[in-house]
């Protein structure tokens, strides 16, 4: 019954429809399968990333004073459908203002497109960056500095996470 799911689900339909949800236990020998890894599905396909401060999490503005700010942006939206001047400054420029504005009201900026494998690319790069021990070996006999092979443990990365949240010392995304 499991190896085509959705085909199971409008086989029961009939039956469970009357009573608006139905609970589908899969016996425990069910794999799911995943998707993502049929490379003709999503081998090509781009995703639109977005850029978070990290750095800024704790020190954002109050919402109250955010709520002041969408106030005024409203009603300058309102005054420019009216063809009303906005009382200073060049009206174009005050829609590109609404723009960066909106995007920093949510906390994050438009960031890179990927695919899946560049973006893996991209993640396994900065983890060996981030995380990677610069190791000089004076047995190895060239006396250059090499990179260790270290994976960060769970809390390796937690803790870095939460150093960057509460302790920031430079900008992060």
């Amino acid at each position: 019954e499991f190896k085509d799911t959705l085909q199971y689900i409008a086989s029961i339909r009939q039956m469970v429809e009357p009573y608006g949800i139905c609970r589908i236990i899969p016996p425990s020998s069910w794999k799911p399968p995943c998707p993502l890894k049929g490379k003709h599905i999503w081998g090509n396909a781009k995703f639109v990333t977005r850029i978070q401060q990290l750095d800024k999490l704790q020190n954002r503005e109050p919402m109250r004073k955010n709520s002041r700010m969408a106030h005024t942006r409203k009603k300058r939206r309102r005054c420019l459908k009216a063809g009303m001047p906005c009382g200073h400054g060049d009206p174009d420029a005050a829609g590109a203002h609404d723009v960066i504005s909106q995007n920093e009201h949510f906390g994050f900026l438009p960031g890179p497109e990927f695919t899946l494998e560049s973006f893996e690319k991209y993640a396994d790069d900065f983890v060996e960056q981030y995380f990677g021990l610069k190791d000089t070996n004076p047995s190895s006999g060239s006396g250059h500095e090499a990179t260790c092979q270290h994976e960060p443990s769970v809390e390796d990365i937690e803790g870095e996470y939460w150093r960057m949240v509460e302790k920031p010392t430079e900008e992060i995304e």
